[in-house]
């Protein structure tokens, strides 16, 4: 039985899973992504609207597109993207963050960059999880001796990841 990802068998939207870094980057990813309706930037007001309560806006934003976002808030330069805009700010990943970051994208993670005045504080894990149902409805599959196969756009780690090895991942870009 062939199943579709995103929204089938998971949720079908972003979740921060972790921050890595400094914890403030969470916050001052959000006070950059206040204005935007990105998915990602959805994901990361959430989680920091349960830690921090309300989050001001920046005082104005500039998205990049196939980077990420630049703000300015309260005299800080605020950037949120990923390794394209590390780079456009001429900022460095510490070596602590990148090692955590490159063990992460290998199990199909999303992760967003948070630099403030070229600085890079840390970084966002962003993930979609599992539908509660989906485990029990995969289990009685294969008690029935059906074999479950997930088809998504998605890179074969996301699928993998998302859906464990009980699955066989099928990827439009493998």
């Amino acid at each position: 039985m062939a199943f579709d990802k995103t929204g089938t068998l998971t949720r079908g939207r972003f979740e921060v899973i972790s921050v890595i870094g400094d914890e403030k980057a969470l916050y001052y990813a959000a006070v950059a992504e206040r204005g935007s309706e990105h998915p990602i930037a959805r994901a990361i007001l959430e989680r920091a609207r349960e830690v921090y309560g309300e989050i001001p806006g920046a005082d104005n934003y500039d998205t990049i597109p196939g980077m990420g976002i630049i703000a300015q808030w309260n005299g800080l330069t605020i950037g949120v993207g990923n390794e394209k805009l590390v780079k456009g700010f001429e900022a460095v990943i510490n070596s602590e963050i990148e090692g955590k970051v490159r063990e992460i994208v290998d199990n199909g993670y999303t992760v967003v960059y948070v630099i403030v005045n070229n600085e890079v504080l840390g970084a966002i894990v962003l993930g979609d999880t599992l539908r509660s149902e989906t485990p029990a409805v995969i289990n009685e599959l294969r008690r029935m001796g059906m074999v479950p196969v997930i088809v998504t756009g998605d890179r074969a780690e996301a699928a993998r990841m998302v859906l464990g090895s009980w699955v066989l991942s099928m990827s439009m870009q493998d």
